[in-house]
């Protein structure tokens, strides 16, 4: 399947953004359609997008490179799946899932 950006563990796909299969990870499917990738979840008063703070909490997710396939998802897809993209809420969302991701064991960073 061709994909648009790719990174050691996520690709943007003309369907949404993929997995990748890895070593330690059973090899199950793990995609978030393009029509899914805008939602929205409100913490505090405040949105984000949904998908970063979800993922942030999956130990086995480096979130910096899932943030950046993300981001890449969301410009890939904007026209098609009609959604209007916040860049202020892509930051917002991408420094809340670090911040959450820093609790972890990954600690938010790709590995070296």
């Amino acid at each position: 399947m061709m994909s648009s950006f790719r990174n050691h563990q996520w690709q943007v796909t003309k369907f949404g953004l993929e997995l990748m299969q890895q070593p330690d990870r059973p090899s199950r499917a793990n995609w978030i359609e393009r029509e899914r990738l805008a939602t929205t979840v409100v913490q505090d008063g405040v949105s984000f997008f949904e998908w970063p703070l979800h993922m942030a909490t999956k130990r086995w997710v480096y979130i910096d490179a899932f943030c950046d396939a993300f981001d890449v998802a969301l410009q890939r897809h904007k026209d098609r799946c009609d959604f209007r993209i916040d860049p202020d809420m892509v930051r917002r969302s991408r420094n809340q899932a670090v911040s959450l991701a820093n609790r972890s064991a990954l600690g938010g960073s790709s590995p070296a």
